[in-house]
């Protein structure tokens, strides 16, 4: 695991990269791609998709000071083998899929 700390205005990753997953520890973050703009802060957890191989769908951008810490595939998969470090890893992707399900649900068309 990699402590990352941002500035305004600076990337933890763009669109089209490859990398690990992010937990935003402090500050908030801005998810650009696809005409849209999603914002997320503490607690919340970005670019998992990265940990499948593929690569990143959205950017995502500091919006003030920003620390956040980078976990590997390997690094979420030894945390998953330890029960109480499990759980709100577990919590904060199943309240991210709600969020995203609802958000797509509620889509204006």
């Amino acid at each position: 695991m990699n402590r990352v700390t941002l500035r305004e205005g600076d990337y933890l990753f763009k669109a089209g990269d490859y990398g690990g997953a992010f937990i935003i520890d402090t500050g908030e973050v801005a998810l650009e791609g696809m005409n849209r703009e999603i914002i997320v802060g503490e607690g919340d957890i970005v670019g998992e998709i990265a940990l499948t191989g593929r690569s990143y769908a959205a950017s995502a951008r500091a919006l003030g000071h920003v620390e956040a810490t980078e976990m590997s595939r390997t690094d979420i998969l030894a945390i998953a083998r330890i029960p109480n470090e499990a759980e709100p890893l577990v919590e904060a992707l199943l309240e991210k899929i709600a969020r995203l399900t609802d958000a797509l649900l509620h889509k204006p068309a």
